[in-house]
């Protein structure tokens, strides 16, 4: 036989592709009990058996179950209570576990303030730490706040006094004596001292003009007298002054109100200037 012949034979058998098989699947692999569209799926290929596959399944199911999903914008507030709970929110706001932040001396902790603080911060469902976090926060605010107004009330105070010079001492017994005079609410007094009116030089200015018209009643005679009208207000600012039973002296009455506004027409009437 030619060897040009063998060389073609050759040359074709070299050229010619096998014949493509394709692999069916083991007779006793768990893959063969499948539907047909997920046999080939690439996901399953990892799994050995069946065991394998469901042990997957129990920890993807565990892992679900911990995440956490943030409320849709239809859900209901028992749905934000168990997000929120989920967050480390604490039962109830009584059940913070916070601690008072160091506010200094003369500084006093709003405990009123600080109820409605836990309220609202378990309503935005907070946990301990975040609220301990504002607290904090809401403590340096004071301090620098309070600090503050110290300053300003100090340079007021240095102010006074060098508006007064030496009289200084003189006029702050008569701001003392007329404060003691026409002070005598207990809610009054208690408001002039938690706002710091009872420091504030323009308070302070005005009840020294006030004792020294106390101290100076019958001296207005003297000076050019008192009209039948500024006799009459004195006469019934004292009347009032002492009947103790008169609603002036008592914020609860009926009336209050309308005898404090008539006290304060009478001293206009009784003290023009």
């Amino acid at each position: 036989m030619p060897d040009g012949i063998l060389d073609q034979q050759s040359q074709a058998t070299q050229t010619t592709p096998p014949p493509t098989t394709q692999t069916a699947p083991e007779p006793n692999s768990w893959h063969a009990s499948l539907p047909e569209d997920l046999r080939s799926n690439q996901s399953l290929g990892k799994f050995k058996d069946v065991g394998s596959l469901a042990k997957s399944y129990v920890e993807l199911e565990k892992h679900q179950g911990g995440a956490l999903r943030l409320p849709g914008e239809d859900a209901k507030p028992e749905d934000w209570d168990a997000f929120y709970n989920k967050l480390g929110r604490p039962e109830s706001p009584d059940k913070y576990e916070v601690k008072r932040p160091e506010l200094g001396e003369g500084i006093q902790w709003p405990e009123q303030t600080e109820k409605s603080f836990l309220q609202q911060a378990h309503k935005l469902g907070l946990n301990s730490k975040q609220a301990q976090g504002l607290m904090d926060w809401f403590a340096g605010d004071l301090k620098g706040v309070v600090g503050m107004q110290a300053r300003q009330m100090q340079e007021q105070q240095q102010q006074l006094q060098a508006d007064w010079g030496d009289k200084y001492q003189t006029n702050l017994s008569l701001a003392q004596r007329a404060a003691k005079e026409f002070l005598t609410d207990p809610q009054e007094i208690e408001y002039f001292k938690q706002s710091g009116l009872h420091q504030h030089p323009v308070v302070i200015k005005l009840f020294a003009r006030l004792g020294k018209q106390l101290e100076e009643g019958s001296g207005l005679a003297a000076e050019g007298g008192q009209s039948s009208s500024q006799k009459s207000a004195l006469e019934k600012i004292a009347e009032i002054r002492n009947n103790k039973s008169h609603p002036y002296h008592n914020s609860n009455a009926a009336g209050h109100k309308e005898a404090v506004a008539e006290m304060s027409r009478l001293y206009d009437q009784a003290y023009p200037d």
